[in-house]
């Protein structure tokens, strides 16, 4: 080998020599360099494994890119999985969704009352929703068509309203032509159908310059008109009409009023100025919902105007420290209201406070079924609850002695907490009637009082795959089709443990109470002071 070529070997030699010892001092370089800042910016120490073990791909996704360290920040994987996630719930409306297409008008059978007025409150609702949702700006009672009678008495198949038709056929004291050939006249009218309106000559059931007496009462169902003693008309109130709604009285026409008498004439409810209630401020804003099951929904019926009994339960037992925490998570559950205005205020407040869940549909009391379902479908889908508790915006709650109650019973089983009544009957007269087309059996299944009571999870869910199957039956006893859902969940699934507990309280505040009900917003405060300043429940008399 000649001289050159040995010095060109000895030179490549020397070259290589040096690229080995420069590639094995720039990976301590790295690692001092880069990785240090890292752990300086996020973890501390910086020191780190040569291997790692990515527990998915969106962990591969925050870690390829490891010699920009500074613009992709590394996540440990541990650390990751100790989070407790928030997740943020935009919309204020409940999921709740009613199909009315397969609805039979024409079905006499006793479930199918509430689910024609169903369909038709839905219908109003997401037409009112959506007005809401465009920012209209009208506001005021929507009462739709006028409703008049002509003179004519309402057919004998048209509806009635507490059992008193509609229209009554006009009659004044000082007509004489009550002659037989104008009763044939009438009843052949009536027989062939009438085409043209009655003559004008005959107008109103009372005479010209001449005093009456008009009696205006308000029934279950609707309005009553009297003249002189005689029944003249009747008609029902409007759907998600509500007696406090009828604050005055209005007269048009050429008429003299000589005087006015009012008895129970109902004032302005005091709920109608939201303004004077509410208290927009931050803390009493509901804590975020956790990427986690908790182990208590607590879901509260309000209805729109209710203002005043929210705020109270806000400033109340929502504030305990469960709640707080998220451990436990309570949610209102309102309907629309018949006021616009009202709708307006009741989506503000939603938006701000983040606890009210508006379900799209106007509010009737018979139709109060359906906000329990949306409350068992929040619970399932949203809240991931183990339990669903069901209360009024008058009932105080204490959250952790409902919290001891349950855990008092064998995990995973299937439970029904409440005040229970047992063979319960029908009231087949009075207000609270009910008809043996809506319910022809002689006794209701047990069925826990409807101011506060707890289901598990798993009936809350078979309630929720019921209602999309089109298979639930809905009754306009709120709490009696609770207990109708349990009972068919315990006949075909597995056994469910029924409860029973006077201190979850019906007709008031008790001793030692779970839930009081009847509890007006002075109330709830002053029971949530003692609560904290004694460490015991206590009642408060006041109102």
């Amino acid at each position: 080998m000649s001289l050159s070529r040995q010095r060109m070997v000895q030179v490549l030699i020397f070259m290589g020599l040096c690229y080995v010892l420069l590639v094995g001092l720039e990976v301590p370089l790295v690692f001092k360099n880069g990785f240090s800042l890292v752990s300086q910016d996020g973890f501390g120490t910086g020191q780190f494994s040569n291997s790692f073990v990515l527990d998915s791909e969106e962990d591969l996704k925050e870690k390829d890119a490891p010699n920009r360290p500074i613009d992709v920040p590394l996540l440990v994987p541990s650390q990751v999985k100790n989070e407790r996630k928030i997740r943020e719930i935009k919309s204020v409306l409940s999921s709740l969704v009613f199909d009315g297409s397969y609805v039979n008008m024409t079905s006499n059978d006793g479930f199918s009352g509430i689910l024609k007025s169903a369909k038709e409150a839905f219908e109003v609702g997401k037409k009112f929703w959506k007005e809401l949702e465009l920012h209209k700006k009208e506001v005021g009672m929507q009462w739709g068509t006028a409703q008049r009678c002509d003179g004519w008495r309402s057919r004998d198949d048209e509806e009635t309203v507490d059992g008193q038709v509609k229209c009554e056929k006009w009659i004044r004291d000082n007509d004489s032509n009550h002659s037989e050939q104008s009763k044939a006249t009438w009843w052949l009218n009536r027989l062939v159908g009438r085409k043209k309106k009655v003559d004008f000559d005959w107008p109103f059931p009372f005479s010209e310059d001449r005093l009456f007496v008009l009696t205006l009462s308000s029934g279950l169902e609707g309005y009553h008109v009297n003249v002189d003693g005689r029944h003249v008309t009747s008609f029902p109130y409007r759907i998600g009409f509500a007696l406090e709604d009828a604050t005055g009285l209005s007269l048009n026409g050429d008429i003299d009023v000589d005087s006015v008498f009012a008895a129970s004439l109902p004032t302005s409810h005091p709920n109608f100025a939201p303004q004077r209630h509410l208290d927009m401020s931050n803390r009493w804003k509901a804590p975020p919902l956790l990427d986690q099951s908790v182990d208590l929904f607590i879901g509260v019926l309000s209805a729109a105007n209710h203002f005043a009994e929210r705020m109270a339960i806000r400033r109340s037992w929502m504030q305990h420290q469960l709640i707080k925490s998220s451990n436990v998570v309570a949610r209102f559950f309102v309907a629309l209201h018949a006021r616009k205005d009202i709708n307006v205020e009741l989506k503000k407040e939603a938006e701000f406070f983040g606890d009210v869940v508006i379900v799209p549909f106007m509010d009737n009391y018979d139709l109060v079924v359906l906000k329990t379902a949306a409350i068992c479908e929040y619970g399932v889908h949203v809240a991931f609850a183990k339990n669903i508790m069901k209360c009024d915006d008058d009932t105080f709650v204490r959250v952790d002695a409902v919290i001891k109650e349950i855990n008092k019973i064998q995990e995973n089983r299937s439970l029904y907490v409440g005040n229970i009544n047992y063979y319960h009957k029908p009231l087949r007269n009075g207000k609270w009637a009910v008809t043996y087309e809506e319910w022809p059996e002689e006794d209701y299944p047990p069925y826990a009082n409807g101011p506060g009571y707890i289901i598990s999870s798993a009936i809350a869910n078979f309630i929720v795959s019921e209602f999309d199957r089109h298979k639930l039956k809905l009754f306009k006893m709120e709490d009696v089709s609770m207990g109708m859902w349990v009972e068919k969940f315990n006949s075909s699934s597995r056994p469910v443990q029924y409860v029973h507990s006077l201190k979850f309280s019906q007709a008031g505040c008790v001793d030692d109470y779970y839930t009081a009900h009847y509890q007006s917003p002075r109330q709830m405060i002053c029971m949530w002071n003692k609560l904290q300043q004694l460490g015991r429940p206590q009642c408060c008399n006041m109102r």
